[in-house]
């Protein structure tokens, strides 16, 4: 009966120590293949972490594509048969299933850094910053470069998201990709019709991002080099404004929101004047002869300048009568040629 109770002691005991320094049983992930650092035949470079999601970096220094796997506890190996680069290797899914190698195109040297959940058995991989001379926004807003608008400059890391803000057209289709002037980083299949965050792009690959604009106004463009990662913030039209210049007139308003509508009126015309039209800029309006002149769902500043003409006077007039001669109180129609014409 001793015998019993000491057994049952020692398995109490067990039970304590396992609780207390479970991590003792838990499992050791890591990565094993051609990486630098790594082998297939050991565990040199292991996940660590709290919680399901591990992490672990690998340093390269040799540009290239290499082979992967993840193990568990040295036996139990999980493959994916993808590449993954710059522009995909968020989320990918490893199984027990699949036997193929999965490999990375190592386009940079720096550290990488692998994240793995061991629940979902998802895995990502974030690429080292790399700091360049500029970044640039090139589309055919600005002739593909030759005009280029500076994008972002970094030095040293410091940060690795850039700001550019261009005014564009309403209504217009445009297409644009990043570039450091060697590298062209874009997106296959993709429009942008309204403010959007974090939009992948590949890694000096990919077709030219579409860009549909709405209003006139300014777009703005963050891009992250690091993740090769770019939003685009669409003008809000409740909160964008237009200045209305008139000269030789007035206007209802001296700017004007967005899609509203401003009236033109022009000053009265001066002696043997007449007013001919506006010239105007910032619309277009089908008939500029009248005033007051309406301008609707305004888009951009307006200019205008009422214009007038001297009021053309003959040098000569002749005249017909109705009848050579008349008499008393008898009336007579006069006709000059040509006919006066005087407004204003």
């Amino acid at each position: 009966m001793m015998s019993f109770y000491n057994n049952i002691r020692r398995i109490a005991l067990l039970v304590a120590l396992a609780l207390c320094c479970g991590s003792a049983w838990a499992d050791t992930w890591a990565l094993r293949g051609d990486l630098p650092g790594t082998n297939w035949s050991s565990d040199a470079i292991v996940f660590s972490g709290s919680g399901t999601t591990l992490t672990c970096t690998v340093t390269v220094t040799t540009t290239g594509t290499y082979n992967f796997k993840i193990i568990q506890n040295s036996t139990t190996w999980y493959g994916n048969s993808g590449t993954m680069d710059s522009g995909n290797c968020t989320g990918w899914t490893f199984s027990q299933s699949e036997v193929n190698n999965c490999k990375i195109n190592a386009s940079v040297a720096g550290t990488y850094t692998f994240s793995f959940d061991t629940s979902s058995k998802k895995l990502s991989v974030t690429y080292p910053f790399v700091a360049t001379t500029g970044w640039y926004l090139a589309g055919s807003f600005n002739g593909w470069g030759s005009s280029t608008d500076e994008f972002l400059k970094v030095e040293g890391g410091s940060s690795s998201v850039g700001y550019v803000s261009i005014t564009l057209a309403a209504n217009t289709s445009y297409s644009f990709k990043v570039t450091d002037k060697t590298i062209w980083n874009g997106r296959d299949n993709t429009t942008i019709s309204n403010t959007e965050s974090n939009i992948q792009l590949g890694n000096n690959s990919g077709s030219d991002v579409a860009l549909v604009t709405t209003y006139a106004g300014v777009y703005k463009f963050a891009y992250d080099v690091s993740l090769r990662q770019i939003s685009v913030t669409y003008p809000d039209p409740s909160t964008t404004t237009y200045s209305v210049t008139v000269t030789n007139g007035t206007a209802s308003a001296a700017t004007v929101t967005e899609g509203g509508s401003v009236t033109l009126t022009a000053n009265a015309a001066a002696d043997c004047q007449q007013f001919t039209g506006w010239t105007l800029s910032g619309a277009t309006v089908s008939d500029l002869t009248t005033t007051p002149l309406t301008i609707s769902n305004v888009q951009a500043d307006i200019t205008a300048t009422a214009n007038y003409s001297a009021i053309a006077v003959p040098s000569s007039i002749s005249i017909a009568l109705s009848a050579e001669s008349i008499t008393q109180m008898q009336s007579v129609t006069i006709t000059p040629t040509p006919s006066p014409s005087v407004s204003g």
